[in-house]
This record gives structure tokens, sequence and C-alpha cells, in this order.
């Protein structure tokens, strides 16, 4: 979906749809047009129809990305909130005596593939990418 076609209502629903999935809260989640500052992620709409996923720090802009697509907003915001779950499991794992890292990128891959077959391919290509 389009940009042009948003609204708040929209992408709200969509983020929690999406959190349902994956077992995100809401506070791990941005805001929508409701810029809050300290860091917390937040989703502008302009009049263009253009998304912004952006966040501020004491009046300082952090990161601004920007994007027409609702699916590639939610991907980029899923992608940050991955982490933070997977890190989780991935601890529970390894005071069972398992490899962190290893179970820390294999949830990554599942939860963004338990959204979209997609998604979890895509998670998989940029981590084998990624220098560690």
């Amino acid at each position: 979906m389009s940009g042009a076609s948003m609204n708040n209502e929209t992408i709200e629903n969509e983020l929690r749809r999406i959190a349902q999935i994956i077992g995100a809260k809401s506070d791990q989640l941005p805001t929508v047009c409701r810029l809050q500052g300290g860091g917390r992620p937040n989703i502008e709409i302009s009049d263009e129809g253009i998304l912004s996923y952006e966040a501020y720090e004491r009046g300082i802009q952090i990161f601004c990305y920007t994007f027409t697509d609702l699916d590639a907003l939610m991907y980029h915001v899923f992608k940050e909130v991955v982490p933070q779950l997977a890190s989780v499991y991935a601890t529970e794992m390894e005071a069972n005596g398992e490899e962190f890292r290893k179970h820390f990128f294999r949830k990554k891959v599942e939860l963004m593939a338990s959204v979209t077959a997609e998604w979890g391919k895509r998670m998989d290509e940029e981590q084998k990418e990624e220098p560690y």
C-alpha cells in the first residue's frame, strides 16, 4: 500500500497486527504521529504521502528513514524490533549451555518469516552480509 493512501489508523493497525504475530509489546513499537522524543521512534505521514520513520533525542534527530510503501516501512520497523525478542530467546538458550549468537540469528529470521516468508528470506540474506 502506498503512502498516499495512508492514515494513522491504517499504520497503527498494521503495527499491532504484526506485533501480535511476533509477540512484540506495544512499548517496543514506534508511535504514530505522536513524536515523544527521548529516542523513541515515531512514524509521520506527510501531505504528499511520504512515510517517515524517525527519532529525536534532546531535540536532535537521531535518524530518519523515508518510505512510500507500507510494507517497506513495516519491514524496517520490525527489523529493529525483532532483535529485542530474539535476544531474550537466545539468552534463555545460552543459560541451557547453547551458543547465544546461533540462536539469536536463527530467531530473528524465524520471527520475520512468521510475518511473511519474504521477510524471513530477506533477514537471512542481510545477516549473511553483516560483518560479525
